[in-house]
């Protein structure tokens, strides 16, 4: 899998914290950096740690953000057909349920006016 803009540079490539990749003809030669890092303290160390961790309520709004751009939107168009297909098919079960319902509390009123004799 190669990383994006691969082919936009034909010397560097890929580019690591470690290492730099460069393409030639038919080589590839791995150049090593080396960083040296100075000395921190234990204090230094867990100040770091406490900054570097997210209060989880803000991870959770970063990741749902980064989740909604992922979401493919429907169109103004596809939004109002899909809306009017969601109305028609509630009037339409609405209408049948009633319709049902009516029947049926009818027949039970016959059946108690036959029943009881009023």
């Amino acid at each position: 899998m190669k990383p994006p803009g691969w082919e936009a540079n034909p010397e560097v490539n890929y580019i690591k914290s470690w290492c730099v990749v460069t393409r030639e003809e038919d080589e590839v030669e791995v150049e090593e950096e080396k960083t040296e890092k100075p000395k921190q303290s234990k204090a230094k160390k867990a100040d770091k740690k406490a900054v570097k961790q997210i209060n989880p309520i803000t991870r959770y709004f970063r990741e749902t953000r980064g989740e909604l751009r992922k979401v493919t939107w429907p169109t103004r168009q596809e939004s109002w057909r899909l809306t009017a297909i969601v109305l028609a098919v509630s009037t339409l079960m609405a209408a049948f349920l009633w319709v049902w319902d009516l029947l049926f509390s009818q027949s039970i009123h016959m059946l108690i006016r036959t029943l009881i004799g009023a």
